[in-house]
């Protein structure tokens, strides 16, 4: 009776392992203009430089605040380049997570060791003491908590 509970346990766990919900997908893209193509021979077309503040040829004060504001925000390439570079930080520490992470200590210290320590009656031994450990430990990704990070991180870098 005991083994059928276990082994009922087990195939939940293995069965909601599978759910790791749904996967990763971009904002979708907004639909293109639908204005008609205009060839450069048009008389549409003027050569030269656009006006400076080309925008406020519109006159819509929305469109100005919104230049306003990518102006602000968007000010060096090299903000750009570092935000880049974060994103590419944040994936390679997420992808960290799938490599077991380990842990060495070690430590030396020298003095008398109490005799009750080591069973015997009256004084210990005197001199060094050593000690070492090693811990390694791994997350199994059952739920896909890692993976959802992964694709989170590489949806960063784009």
């Amino acid at each position: 009776m005991m083994r059928r509970a276990i082994l009922a346990g087990a195939a939940a766990l293995a069965v909601s392992a599978c759910a790791a919900g749904p996967d990763y997908r971009p904002p979708l893209a907004r639909a293109p203009a639908q204005g008609a193509f205009v060839e450069s021979t048009a008389p549409a077309f003027a050569p030269g430089e656009p006006p400076r503040e080309w925008w406020k040829l519109f006159d819509a004060p929305a469109l100005d605040g919104l230049i306003q504001q990518a102006l602000a925000a968007n000010t060096d390439l090299r903000v750009a380049a570092a935000n880049l570079e974060r994103a590419r930080a944040a994936l390679g520490e997420t992808r960290a997570q799938t490599l077991p992470s380990t842990d060495i200590s070690g430590g030396a210290t020298y003095g008398r060791q109490s005799g009750s320590a080591t069973g015997l009656a009256g004084p210990g031994k005197q001199g060094p003491t050593y000690d070492a450990g090693l811990a390694i430990s791994y997350e199994i990704d059952l739920f896909g908590r890692i993976r959802r990070g992964i694709e989170a991180s590489r949806a960063g870098e784009l």
